[in-house]
């Protein structure tokens, strides 16, 4: 089997992603945004793999979630609304909410 059974074109952005928040996690001042780093790295590094992110049906409104409880984190850690944080978390918002509307 070759690599692009594997791998497809969102394999480099979601491993950018998870590297990246895998980095601000070991740099955060904070212990809650540490810990909301971590979420959203293991999130993305594990659907690096084309073959792991397609057996989970749901895996981008995952990912959306772990990107709001992100948000939401960053809001009651920092104090402070900016406007990052008030994206991450209405995105967050919405893709919980689809999740729910699709289960229901």
């Amino acid at each position: 089997m070759s690599l692009a059974h594997y791998f497809d074109r969102w394999s480099p952005v979601t491993a950018c992603v998870a590297l990246g928040c895998a980095a601000l996690a070991a740099l955060a001042t904070h212990d809650a945004l540490t810990g909301a780093y971590v979420l959203v790295a293991v999130v993305f590094g594990v659907g690096v793999p084309r073959v792991l992110r397609d057996a989970v049906p749901v895996y981008d409104r995952l990912a959306a979630i772990s990107v709001g409880v992100y948000g939401v984190v960053r809001l009651a850690a920092m104090g402070v609304w900016r406007l990052d944080g008030i994206v991450c978390a209405v995105a967050g918002g919405v893709a919980l909410l689809e999740l729910l509307l699709s289960r229901a």
